[in-house]
């Protein structure tokens, strides 16, 4: 059996479309009974528009061990790119201290372990941004 993905759009005009066509042919004083209790009228009719949902970023936390490919203190963010990441990792929440043992573990070509937040894209799950919240000695 095979999965099919639908756009949020096409599910919701599935939906209201047939509403919204039967709002768009009847008066202002009439009205659509959907069910026993509920009735729809013209002024409804923009309750039936596509409503693009509201996501928010994935926040994921994870301690790993990378070797670090590069640093960079020039550009904003004081990055760190690390092995198997596809973009480099903010250090501005960790002390200068930390840097500095990061930055001679790189200079070394040493594995090393980190705590990192990784902010996803709630759709594609790709990774947007990466932060390092703590550099744990090994």
């Amino acid at each position: 059996m095979s999965e099919i993905m639908l756009p949020l759009q096409v599910l919701q005009d599935a939906s209201n479309k047939p509403k919204r066509d039967v709002l768009n042919i009847i008066n202002e004083d009439e009205y659509i009974k959907v069910s026993k209790d509920k009735k729809i009228t013209v002024a409804d009719k923009s309750k039936y528009n596509y409503k693009k949902p509201i996501l928010e970023d994935i926040e994921e936390v994870v301690e790993e061990e990378h070797r670090i490919e590069t640093y960079n203190f020039l550009k904003a963010g004081k990055l760190f790119k690390f092995e198997g990441l596809s973009k480099a990792a903010n250090s501005e929440i960790i002390s200068a201290e930390k840097r500095i043992k990061l930055m001679q573990k790189a200079d070394n070509k040493e594995i090393v372990k980190v705590k990192l937040k990784l902010i996803k894209d709630p759709t594609t799950e790709k990774i947007k941004n990466i932060y390092i919240i703590d550099y744990i000695e090994n």
